[in-house]
Order: structure tokens, then sequence, then C-alpha cells
């Protein structure tokens, strides 16, 4: 009985990825970290030198382990219910909300829906708009001599089921491209150029990590 009692209880206790306390929930945090994490919004649009506006839920300083914490949690696939919340909560924003808004998230690393995917998702479900998973991460084998921001820059290509049709059709149209953290910049911008350059192109992140001088 007692047996039974234990397996019952380790499934529904839940284990927080910040502060590492357990809890009652169905939430993805604790009580106390989803309040701090909720409360400390910030939606505002990135100082970035990039032929594109970026905008972030939160500005990721130097010293912030709450935040590296959530990040690094979210990493791979699953975690889709911390991203309805955050579409519910966070993105009423007037500058986003424009007619016939194209979700694209970053390319995964698998052929399966990562941390970006369902973020892109649950963002387009809840504004009601399109979703397109187009992007994969290119093998390109010359790259041993090339910097880290010039892969980034290279990194990313169309799906070969992506005709120019395809993406003629979305050239006019207004792409939010979706990631979890903007750094340099350089996946952003080597989607931004797999897409063709288009006129109306956005980047909508969870964190936003400026350059550390």
């Amino acid at each position: 009985m007692l047996k039974s009692l234990f397996v019952k209880l380790l499934s529904i206790l839940r284990h927080c990825p910040i502060c590492g306390q357990f809890y009652f929930s169905v939430n993805f945090t604790c009580k106390s970290c989803n309040q701090k994490l909720f409360g400390s919004i910030n939606f505002s649009k990135a100082e970035v030198n990039l032929p594109f506006p970026v905008y972030s839920l939160w500005t990721w300083g130097k010293l912030d382990y709450f935040l590296s914490f959530l990040l690094y949690s979210l990493k791979g696939s699953g975690n889709s219910f911390f991203y309805k919340k955050v579409a519910e909560e966070c993105f009423f924003q007037p500058v986003l909300l424009k007619k016939e808004l194209i979700y694209i998230p970053a390319a995964s690393r698998s052929k399966y829906l990562d941390h970006s995917g369902y973020f892109a998702k649950a963002l387009a479900d809840k504004c009601s708009s399109k979703f397109l998973n187009i992007l994969c991460r290119k093998k390109n084998k010359k790259q041993k001599r090339l910097s880290r921001m010039d892969r980034l820059k290279n990194s990313t290509s169309l799906k070969n089921t992506i005709s120019s049709q395809d993406l003629k059709s979305i050239g006019n149209k207004n792409i939010i491209f979706v990631d979890d953290v903007l750094t340099t910049g350089g996946t952003a911008l080597s989607a931004y150029k797999a897409l063709g350059c288009p006129k109306f192109f956005k980047v909508l992140v969870l964190a936003y990590r400026p350059k550390i001088r």
C-alpha cells in the first residue's frame, strides 16, 4: 500500500526547473517562480544591428541565472503547455497583431518540433494565424575556417518540399520568425536570407541576450 501511494505521489509531483523545489501543479514552474517569471516580462524592441526588428519578452543579463535555468530547461521537445501560457498572457501586442501573419520557427536539429516550433505553433494558434515549419539546418562541410558568426549566417536553408512559388506566395506576408534566444542574430539573419529577404520580416524571441563587451 505504501508503495502504490508513493507511485501515485510521483505521478503528480513536479520539480521546478528554476528553483529546484517540488510542488503539486500542472504548471511548468512552481508558483513562486511562475509569478516572478511572468511578473518580470518586458516586451520590448531590441537594439540590434540587423535589417529587421527584433522583439523579446526578457533581456538576458550576464548574471541572470533565473532566466538561464528557464531557457535551458526548455531546450528540446515537450513543454508545449508553457508556450501556450506565454501565448495566452503575453503576446497581444499591436505591433504583431496584423492581418496574414505567418509564424515560422527556427530550424530544428531533428525532424520533430523543438522549443522554437512549439513556441511558434502556440502563437499561431492563439492568433488564428498560419504556422509554417519550412526551415532546416544546412549541412555545409566547408565551414572549418569560418567564424561562429559566419557559420550561423549560413546555417539555414529551406526544406526540399518548398518550391520557389511557395516562397513567392509568402513574400509579401507579415513573417514572424520565432526562436528562444537571440544573441549575435546570426540564426535569424540566416533564416531571413533563406526566405529571400522578405520585406515584412520580424523576429520574436523569449529572451534577447546583448553581447557582453
